[in-house]
This record gives structure tokens, sequence and C-alpha cells, in this order.
């Protein structure tokens, strides 16, 4: 756009008022000669005013003036107006316009994928298979995406003119420029160690030393041989994108007549700072920054940037990109799968199935991942009384706690402390461990209970979903409640196991935070019919 200065038409008057800025309307005026208004040679043939010749009084045509006639800022043809750069009609008050400014690079579309860590997996299926618990699936998959750490952003260049670039480890871009320059400050600690040595102090007699207005920055006084030097640096690195250097040196340095400012000045030019390389066997010292600035572009930048249509990189590193439409990509692709994971399951599926877990359906259509393969007792199988009663109580009452079902099973003697009491509990709790490891029972995340569905039920959701097999791609969303409420186990025996933690997170040492999430179980919408209890292939 260019800077030149538009004209706002100030009158606020009807259109049929406003005088028109194209017509100059004393653009013919001639002036009156010196025969009018009494001067010597004035005509005086007929009534003031007219010319001999007029139809009324004797006027006739006015003669031709001959010569130049000044207008404006010089001689112009009365053919005509006058004419600016190209020969283009000028208007009063003509400027030509200023250089525009180049044009912003054209938006390059982009594709982002968010993948899962592959230690955040490991972490998941080690704290998975510690316990005998079913957590939801797609609740387990939105823990990694509460960290930028605990995903990976695959990005892929739609534009095959337009490669993507990328130095070492760090963040992608399509302005290979600009990375190149971030990649020194991002690894010069990496590849250089920086040195400080005092020397001798500074003599002479200095009344006033130069400083930056905005950093605070002291350069010296202006005499001294390396102010300029120190001048030129701040200016490249901190402000050469934004002003001139005339600019800069005007608006931003100031001269101190402080004696104190001086002193301060010559206890800091006396440390002279120099640069060594630390990725080589016989390292190279630099005494500027300058100079190891260029090494580095000339010896480690060529094997270190890389470019390709796809790229692979972790969600921290990613998130410091400098291009804005790459940022835009990311955080698009965080708001989808937050609402549903379909990247981040389609991913983690198959490393859970390798794993020896079970990725299971249970009702409303709500996906559970466990260690244990949950399967419906027998019709007429014959069990023991205690296991029969537990078996029981939660064909009646599902969705029960621990201290629930002992209340259940064991009645009113379950508060009292009487040894037949505690042997009761005991036995209790043994039965239930071999109910669950045998996924006869099932144990979810919140510490409540509930038994597998029945072949018939499994036939008939068959029957009535068919498309629930297809995978938990195709299943609404489903997640960990913020904040389960623990169920206490003071109403059964200690050897009863306690409950097991929630998988809370990704990292290889989880840390034991609880895991947040949406808590709802959506139903089918089309049967709201409840799903299979079979693994899901």
């Amino acid at each position: 756009m260019s800077d030149a200065p538009f004209e706002i038409d100030l009158k606020f008057l009807p259109d049929w008022l406003k005088e028109s800025s194209d017509s100059d309307r004393y653009s013919q005026f001639e002036g009156d000669s010196g025969e009018r208004r009494g001067r010597p040679g004035r005509r005086d043939s007929g009534p003031r005013g007219r010319h001999p010749g007029d139809s009324k009084g004797g006027r006739g045509p006015r003669p031709e003036r001959s010569g130049p006639e000044r207008s404006g800022n010089g001689p112009r043809s009365q053919s005509g107006p006058r004419r600016g750069p190209g020969g283009r009609p000028q208007e009063r008050g003509f400027r030509p316009a200023r250089t525009q400014e180049p044009p912003p690079r054209p938006k390059i579309p982009v594709k982002v994928e968010l993948l899962p860590e592959p230690t955040g997996i490991q972490g998941i299926i080690r704290q998975i298979k510690s316990g005998s618990r079913a957590y939801p699936f797609f609740g387990t998959a939105r823990l990694f995406l509460e960290k930028p750490e605990r995903y990976r952003v695959r990005i892929t260049s739609l534009e095959n003119s337009a490669p993507l670039f990328q130095v070492g480890e760090g963040p992608v871009g399509f302005d290979r420029a600009q990375l190149c320059r971030d990649a020194f400050e991002r690894l010069r600690t990496e590849y250089y160690a920086e040195n400080v040595v005092e020397g001798e102090p500074i003599k002479g007699a200095f009344k006033s030393v130069a400083r930056c207005r905005s950093t605070g920055t002291v350069l010296g006084p202006t005499s001294f041989h390396g102010y300029q030097p120190a001048l030129r640096k701040l200016y490249e690195e901190r402000f050469s994108r934004r002003m001139s250097f005339r600019e800069f040196q005007s608006e931003e340095i100031e001269m101190l007549n402080d004696e104190q400012a001086v002193n301060d000045w010559k206890e800091q030019a006396r440390r002279s700072t120099s640069y060594t390389t630390q990725k080589e066997s016989e390292p190279v010292t630099f005494k500027t920054r300058a100079e190891m600035e260029d090494h580095f572009k000339q010896t480690y930048l060529p094997g270190l940037l890389k470019s390709a249509a796809c790229i692979d990189l972790n969600g921290a590193i990613a998130g410091r990109s400098h291009d804005r439409d790459i940022l835009a990509g990311i955080r698009d692709a965080w708001e989808r799968e937050r609402n549903f994971p379909a990247s981040l399951i389609y991913h983690l599926r198959p490393r859970l199935l390798e794993a020896g877990l079970q990725i299971f359906k249970h009702k409303k259509r709500v996906f559970f991942v466990s260690p244990v393969r949950p399967q419906r007792h027998a019709q007429g199988q014959l069990f023991s009384d205690g296991i029969a009663a537990i078996l029981a109580v939660l064909e009646k009452h599902p969705r029960l706690n621990r201290p629930q079902l002992a209340s259940h099973v064991l009645g009113a003697s379950a508060q009292a402390d009487s040894p037949e009491t505690v042997a009761r509990k005991e036995s209790l709790a043994s039965d239930l461990h071999y109910l669950v490891h045998a996924g006869h029972v099932i144990e979810f995340h919140d510490g409540t209970l509930d038994l597998p569905l029945s072949p018939k039920a499994e036939q008939s959701q068959e029957n009535s979903e068919p498309s629930a097999a297809s995978g938990p791609e195709t299943a609404p969303t489903n997640a960990v409640p913020a904040h389960p409420e623990p169920h206490g186990d003071s109403a059964l025996s200690p050897s009863i196991p306690a409950q097991e933690p929630v998988v809370s997170s990704l990292e290889e040492n989880p840390p034991g935070e609880m895991a947040s999430a949406d808590p709802a179980e959506p139903s089918d919408p089309a049967t709201g019919a409840p799903a299979v209890d079979t693994p899901v292939s």
C-alpha cells in the first residue's frame, strides 16, 4: 500500500452544492487590459466594457493574447491541462506516490497432523499393564494433548514449489534465511564457548560516553577506537530490522557527561571476549562475534539445514515457528483432535494392540483399553458361594465400587471387626481378585465394577449396530473424569487391592497427577443401544 496521503472531503454539504475538484473555473481568466479602468489607451467607442462590433453596443470578439500564460508552477498550453510524469493529466496538488512496499508472501497451504510421542506411548503401556483396570481409550488419547512435549507434529506442504526448511531439530518454516539467522542464536552455546579475559585498565581522559536509550548499553566515548564497532554491532543485532542507521543514531544514542558513567565504561571495556569452537579436535578461537557467526554459516550450517515436503518434529519445538500459516495449522489441528482425536487414535491403537492390551467397547459405545480381555461367564457354570454372590450382586446392581459391593455381600456385618468378619472380607477380596483378572468382572478407572455383556446382548448389538465394529474412529468421543471421586476401602479387608491410580502421565516416570477430560459417555445417536463387549481388531 502506498504511504501517500489521501484526500478526504471535509465539505459536509449535499453533492449538488459541492464544487467539482476536476475543473478550474478561472483557468481561462486573462485579466483586464490597460484600456479599461481609465488607463491610457482606453477605447471610448462604445459603452463601458464593450468592444466595437458587438451586437449590443458594438462589442466584438476580444483579440487573442500572444505569449505564454503563467499558471501554477510554470507555462502550460491552453489546449489542455498540465501534463505530469508519463504524459498523464496532472491536477492541482499532484504529488507522485511513494514506492510501494513489496507485497506479502502468498499464503502456502499446509497439512498438519498430530501423532503421539513414542516415549509417551511406552509410558501409557507400562501404567496400564501395572494394574487390571479399564481406561477410556479416547480419554487416554487426549492425555497426549495436555502438553506439547507429549505429541509430535507432522507438517506437509501442499505446494510443490514451496518446500519446508529445518535446521537441526529446530522449528520448521518456509523462510530459509530466517531459519538460518535463528539457528545461530539457538545453537551458539552448543558449538562455541565464550571466554572473558580482563586486560589492562584503559588510559585516557574521557569526559562523556554514549549510551543506548532503549537497552541501556554503554558504547563508550565517540573518540574511542572501539566505539564504531560497538555501535554497528548493537545496531545489527537489535535495531536493523525496524529503522535505518541514521535514525538509530539520532533517536537511540545519547551522550552522558557523568564521571561515574565514564568509570563504569572503563571497567567494562577492560573485559575482552573471545569465542572458541567445541566440536573440533583443534579448537579455533575468534575475537569477534561476526567471525564466529561466519564460521558457523560456513562450517556447520550446511550440514544442519534440510529441506523436505513433509517433516515430523516435537510439538514443543513446532510451536516456536515464526511462520503464521504453520502456527495456524497447528492450532486448528489441536482443536480438531481435542474434539475428536482421530489421528491420535489411528496411530495409538496399533501400538497398544502390539503390546498385548485389549481394546473393547462397553455400554453406550464407549471404548476402553485394559490388560485383561473381558468375557462373560458361561451360563450354568459352577462357582464357589463367594464368587456366585459377587456375580449375583453385580448382575442386579451394576457400577458398584468395592465398599458398596462389600455392603451388599456381607450385609450389616461388613462394619464389624470380629475375626469371623475379617476372614469373610479376606475371602471376598480373593474372589474379586480372581474375577477381575479372569475378565468376568470389569473394574473401571474410577473404581466401579460391572459385568461384561452377555452373548445374547452381543449378538443383538451386532445386528442392531453393524457399524460398531468399524473401529474407534467411528465412535463418539469419550474421556476420563476430571477428578474421579475416591472410593475408600475401609469396609473391606486390607488384603483387597487398593484403588489403582488413573493413567495420568505420559512421561517415563509419571508424577502421579490426575487426568483431566470430559466425563460424558455418549450413546449411539442412531439406535441408542449399547455396543458389543468384544475386543476390536
